[in-house]
């Protein structure tokens, strides 16, 4: 019946016929796929889904059973706009379960999903508030749940921007990924908009929230948090206790039991176990033993943390008797050592130089049928082998462990027999150096260790550890070692099709893109080519580009164009940003003529490319010739126009971008626009950027947007401003930028106490200085008049921290000492300086400017000497010069050098007052 439909006009027009709707419908119901296909040639999955949509009588599950199917069948790709509307239908019916399933893989599906472009289509979709907000709330989840922290907490940040309100379950995972992220600053302050949204929060977000706090050492401010439960009508319990307990062990967790006692709270085994920790950890393992007595009195069962606790404060102390005897009372009471059990005790006599016994426990764990963890092989390796220890497990290891576990694990192949299959296969590996990472276990775990015989989950594993490790290519590597010496995991051409797209993937968006170069190649080779696709040719180009590989690139463009992919707009995309990466604009631009269909991204990358290459002019003209512009487009133009130093007219385009066209700005926009205000000395755009920043939070989100405005603030003239900020970053968000940023504005502004002050502040926190640390410093020490606290900085760099001084560094150390009058000393310096030439004259005309400050005629010569035997144009040099006779009263010889300058052209620039004043620069 499907075989009339060969035009899609007539397609849209027979489905609107409700008979062929229901034909249409027990053809999806009866999974008769093979029936559906001559309608997908005819018109694409997304415009049928639409067409489907629009049907009030059609059912949602055959909906959402044909998206399924396009998605895995026919590779197709729908719009961010076509997922709302399908979540939106399953809202409106109730059917939570499927929405919830569909949400959770919708963050991996779209991959340059944001939040504003969701919301946007969320409201333009639907006009239903109520399933708008569940739609949002379970999106949240489902980013947490992939993994993405931060695009979850943006829409926290943004909810009620857009009229959403999150539920407390939401609420609760966000707070729950921030706090095992470390990210106790983002936990604070998500608390307190809680508080100020007046989210019902439950006893899981107090805990949650303390946990965090404790984590990082604010204790005050979580026992804050639990006095602040009793306000919210939410009563601590012994979980909250024991965090707190947890947070205070060595600090009075005393006072918090007793207040446990008075609320009528049991102790449980986790309160014990915090106190038994604690007690080991002080080396107060008797004392730990016998609150292991007292909490079998009361009746609480010691766990496995209990007893591993207690033996691993055992073997630190070297008491490794106490140790087997806390093993034994273990095994009596009836529970089983653990992995973790076995683990304690090979440390422990490892340590202790006593490695056969280490070896017997070895083998007593994997006798009793226990498989070692990632921790059992380091122990082995580094315990062990490093020691000169060779382990004996009745053949089960070998004497180059790394070597197995670099493969597949521990347990399968021989190290020989592996050598031979990845000379065969694959020469270029090096597999002594794939052993170093802790991988290989995941690998034994998700195929070998777990018994999973089944080829698709042996896929799919495989490809959840590529996404989890995608950054690490040893790890990549590992995988890629299995699929060259195992049998193909699947019979589907599509399945292995993905699984080696993902390998080449991230190894083109590695620090290594010559390695989905060289597995392209290898899989060329084979005696049955591998049928590539569209996305392969865009990771391999997109490798190209990261290599400045063009040559390569320009072949990948011809063997593309004879697959067919010469009009794909992922591959020609891809081509176009190769080329403007690697300053080929012209080829650029013709590959971007050529193709048919352009989206935003296509006219992003060459506007971008251009940019990067300077070309405003032609950046500007593809610009207003866009016909949709995002804020990635108005990023890019404002980029270029502060790289070409057009600050006000950056700072104009950023005021129209967002008080014009209403496009709110990211942080990468603010990024961008910050040398335009700090060049343009801005206050009023700095307070604007600032105070915007604050309402959306993008002053949390990102450390740098901070750091920029402290710079901005300082160049602009408020150090008080830049001060106020530093002070409300917390510590553990401040990075070596934030103090350098710092320590630079005092400097700028002749505070050089202040300086020094920030300086030792940094240092006492922790944080280990750079180069460009010493130079602010310095700088402060030199405009102040520090000169014994400079030359102490300058000591530290060099001795302390092996920072070898520039150019810079030598022109601030000369700078301090030529203001203290110290110019011999000076002098030499500037003599035992090797830099090339431009270095040494900016190091000898820092010197000639003290001689002139302190009138010394004779240095100054010698000094002038040197400068005119490396540059003679300069105008400065002979102002200067002529200066310092003129004060020493030698007016011939200052008359002499002004001729000089005249007959050898040189010029000085004259100094100009900048001002702004209602938008307008003056002069």
């Amino acid at each position: 019946m499907f075989r009339l439909l060969s035009q899609p006009c007539l397609f849209l027009h027979t489905l609107a016929d409700p008979n062929f709707q229901s034909r249409i419908a027990s053809t999806i119901s009866r999974q008769k796929w093979s029936e559906l296909k001559p309608i997908i040639q005819s018109s694409t999955p997304a415009d049928f889904l639409r067409q489907l949509f629009q049907f009030d009588n059609f059912d949602t599950d055959l909906v959402v059973s044909f998206f399924k199917w396009s998605q895995k069948r026919c590779e197709a790709t729908f719009s961010i706009e076509d997922h709302v509307r399908l979540f939106i239908l399953l809202a409106n019916e109730n059917k939570y379960p499927k929405l919830r399933s569909l949400l959770h893989t919708f963050p991996k599906q779209a991959e340059a999903l944001s939040i504003s472009t969701f919301c946007h289509s969320l409201l333009t979709v639907s006009d239903n508030a109520c399933a708008n907000i569940v739609v949002f709330d379970m999106l949240i989840s489902a980013l947490v749940s992939n993994g993405k922290v931060d695009l979850a907490f943006e829409g926290f940040m943004r909810a009620g921007d857009y009229g959403f309100k999150l539920s407390v379950r939401s609420c609760n995972l966000l707070l729950a990924a921030l706090v095992k992220n470390g990210r106790t600053g983002n936990v604070e302050f998500a608390y307190k908009e809680m508080v100020r949204r007046r989210i019902g929060m439950d006893l899981i977000t107090f805990n949650t929230v303390v946990c965090g706090l404790c984590k990082a050492g604010k204790l005050n401010k979580a026992r804050d948090v639990v006095e602040d439960m009793s306000i919210h009508g939410v009563t601590p319990n012994v979980v909250t206790y024991n965090t707190l307990i947890d947070g205070y062990c060595k600090r009075g967790g005393h006072k918090l039991l007793s207040e446990m006692e008075e609320k009528g709270l049991k102790y449980d085994v986790v309160t014990y176990n915090v106190r038994i920790g604690a007690m080991c950890k002080s080396g107060e393992t008797r004392k730990a033993v016998r609150l292991v007595d007292e909490m079998c009195k009361r009746g609480v069962n010691p766990s496995h943390v209990t007893y591993n606790t207690l033996m691993d404060g055992y073997c630190k102390q070297g008491s490794l008797k106490a140790a087997l005897g806390v093993k034994k009372r273990m095994e009596k009471e009836g529970k089983r050592p653990n992995v973790v059990t076995y683990n304690v005790l090979i440390k422990g006599f490892s340590q202790s130089g006593k490695l056969e016994e280490a070896n017997r426990f070895l083998n007593e764990m994997l006798e009793k049928g226990l498989v070692p963890n990632r921790i059992t092989y380091d122990l082995i390796k580094e315990e062990m082998m490093e020691k000169g220890f060779l382990p004996d497990i009745d053949g089960h290891l070998y004497s180059d462990l790394a070597v197995e576990r670099a493969l597949v694990g521990a347990f399968e192949y021989g190290k020989e027999h592996i050598q031979n299959l990845v000379a065969q296969h694959h020469p270029s590996f090096a597999y002594h150096a794939a052993g170093r990472e802790i991988f290989a276990s995941e690998i034994q775990e998700a195929i070998y260790g777990l018994q999973v015989f089944d080829k698709m989950s042996m896929y799919n594993n495989l490809l959840s550890l590529l996404h989890n490790h995608s950054r690490r290519r040893r790890g990549i590597q590992q995988i890629h070692c299995h699929l060259l010496l195992s049998k193909p995991l699947v019979n589907s051409i599509i399945s292995l099709l993905v699984l080696w797209n993902s390998i080449i993937k991230h190894y083109a968006l590695s620090r290594f893109p010559q390695d989905a170069l060289s597995l392209f190649k290898h899989l060329s080779n084979q005696r049955s080519p591998f049928p590539f696709d569209s996305i392969t040719y865009s990771y391999l180009i997109k490798a190209c580009a990261n290599i400045k590989r063009t040559d390569v690139g320009s072949q990948l463009q011809s063997l593309s164009t004879k697959a067919g992919f010469d009009i794909n707009v992922h591959v020609q995309t891809a081509l176009v940003n190769m080329y403007a990466d690697s300053r080929y604009l012209v080829e650029a631009k013709k590959v971007f003529d050529g193709m048919p269909d352009r989206n935003m991204v296509t006219w992003n990358v060459l506007l971008t490319g251009f940019v990067k290459w300077s070309e405003i002019a032609a950046a500007r003209a593809i610009f207003y010739a866009m016909p949709d512009k995002n804020v990635v487009s108005w990023t890019g133009l404002i980029d270029g126009y502060t790289r070409a130093n057009r600050f006000h007219e950056a700072l104009h385009l950023f005021r129209m971008m967002v008080a014009h066209e209403g496009i709110r700005p990211t942080e990468v926009t603010l990024l961008a626009a910050f040398p335009s205000i700090w060049n343009a000395g801005s206050l009023e755009f700095c307070q604007m950027i600032h105070g915007y920043g604050e309402k959306s939070g993008l002053n949390v989100l990102d450390v740098r947007v901070v750091n920029c405005l402290i710079d901005a603030y300082s160049k602009s003239g408020s150090i008080g401003s830049a001060w106020r900020i530093f002070e409300e970053v917390d510590d553990e968000r401040k990075n070596l930028v934030s103090w350098t940023s710092m320590i630079s504005a005092f400097a700028m502004h002749g505070m050089a106490g202040e300086a020094c002050d920030c300086y030792k502040k940094m240092e006492s926190k922790g944080v280990v200085p750079n180069s460009i640390t010493f130079l602010s410093v310095m700088s402060g020490c030199s405009h102040g008049g520090l000169l014994a606290e400079g030359l102490e900085y300058y000591r530290k760099m060099v001795d302390d921290y092996g920072i070898m001084p520039e150019i810079k560094h030598y022109g601030a150390l000369i700078d301090m000492l030529g203001r203290a009058g110290r110019l011999e000393e000076a002098e030499k310096i500037a003599l035992g300086v090797a830099m090339d030439e431009t270095g040494n004259v900016m190091v000898w005309r820092t010197l000639l400017g003290a001689c002139s400050f302190h009138g010394d005629v004779e240095m100054g010569e010698r000094v002038a000497r040197r400068i005119m035997e490396i540059e003679r144009r300069y105008g400065g040099d002979y102002v200067l010069m002529s200066n310092i006779f003129s004060a020493a009263g030698r007016f011939g010889d200052s008359e002499i050098v002004r001729e000089m300058m005249d007959a050898r052209n040189a010029s000085k620039l004259a100094g100009i007052t900048l001002s702004t004043c209602r938008h307008f620069l003056w002069l």
